[in-house]
């Protein structure tokens, strides 16, 4: 599991180093929505932020995607080599 590094000051206390998950960049946008409403970043900021927040989501998303389909495909494959293998032995 991801640990919650920051790098910047933000609301909460910390600093943000990373975000290498979903959860990681829901608190940064967290973070953003009350930056801005602190006056703490100018509005310009946090739409280029945003933009790069979502883009890394849909990475994330993406590879997290990738990850379970190589399983499931793995998977699939190991459960299917038995019936193979007894459907070249049945007399039709």
């Amino acid at each position: 599991m991801p640990t919650r590094k920051k790098s910047g000051p933000s609301p909460g206390g910390g600093r943000w180093e990373k975000l290498d998950s979903i959860g990681d960049v829901k608190r940064f946008a967290r973070w953003l929505i009350l930056s801005l409403r602190a006056r703490r970043l100018d509005p310009k900021e946090v739409g280029a932020f945003v933009q790069v927040g979502n883009l890394l989501a849909r990475c994330i998303e993406g590879h997290d995607l990738e990850v379970r389909l190589k399983a499931l495909e793995a998977q699939m494959e190991n459960s299917e080599q038995p019936y193979e293998d007894e459907d070249r032995h049945r007399v039709s």
